[in-house]
Formats: C-alpha cells, sequence, structure tokens
C-alpha cells in the first residue's frame, strides 16, 4: 500500500510540475512564450521591463509616455528595435538619421552606435540585445 501511494503522489507531483511550465509559457525548457504589451496605458513616462535573458539574447520592453525621450546611447552588442505600438521618432548614428517608428517597424544596429528614441506621445518597443553569454 505504501509503494502505490508513493508511486502515485510521484505521478501527481510530475503532473502539477508539467502543468505549472504549460501555465508559464515553458514547454520543455526549450522555449518561453512571452507577452507583450501592445496597449499603452497610465503609467511612468520612462518604463523599462525585462521580458526575457538567456544564452545570447535579451529582450527587453521600453515604454515612453507623455512625449519622453530614451537619451542617446549606445549599446556594445547588436540591437533591434521592434515598434509595437504608439508612434515614436529613432534617432541613429553621428549623422542622425531617423526611422518612424509605428507598428510593424523593425530596424537593426550595429554595435556602438549612438541611438536615442523621441515617443509622439506615446510609444511603446521591443529591444533585442544579442550578447556574448
Amino acid at each position: 500500500m505504501k509503494h502505490t501511494l508513493l508511486f502515485f503522489g510521484s505521478i501527481l507531483l510530475a503532473g502539477m510540475l508539467l502543468i505549472g511550465n504549460l501555465m508559464a509559457g515553458n514547454k520543455g525548457g526549450h522555449m518561453q512564450v512571452i507577452k507583450l504589451r501592445t496597449d499603452i496605458g497610465a503609467g511612468q513616462n520612462k518604463q523599462i521591463e525585462v521580458l526575457f535573458e538567456g544564452p545570447k539574447r535579451k529582450l527587453v520592453q521600453i515604454t515612453l509616455r507623455h512625449e519622453a525621450i530614451l537619451e542617446s546611447h549606445s549599446a556594445p552588442e547588436p540591437i533591434t528595435i521592434q515598434c509595437l505600438s504608439g508612434k515614436g521618432t529613432l534617432i541613429v548614428g553621428d549623422k542622425k538619421e531617423t526611422v518612424q517608428l509605428e507598428p510593424g517597424v523593425l530596424v537593426t544596429i550595429e554595435p556602438n552606435i549612438v541611438h536615442e528614441i523621441k515617443s509622439q506621445p506615446v510609444v511603446a518597443v521591443l529591444l533585442t540585445r544579442f550578447t556574448e553569454k
């Protein structure tokens, strides 16, 4: 009887762990489902949220409200910036090239290139950093 209860207890625990992983979007550890926020509601003028950090990549959602600016900076690795919602202007490089950000626009930027984002009046972007580790 003890062995039967132990056996069924192990099955129950394994089932609970599997359900927990599925609910968290982790299907066997080889993928993760991430919900992006495309509805820009009320919040801080500058909101930065790390969505995922793993081998060789980091995903960050940046939301700018009330014409906020993500000041000029550069990244030591290649990045992409994809507009999820709203509108904004991406200013890139020494020549200050501009790209109008609107949903569906994806921009790649090489390492160490200065860039900034201005919201008009709100914008949400997905930043992907391609890291060495």
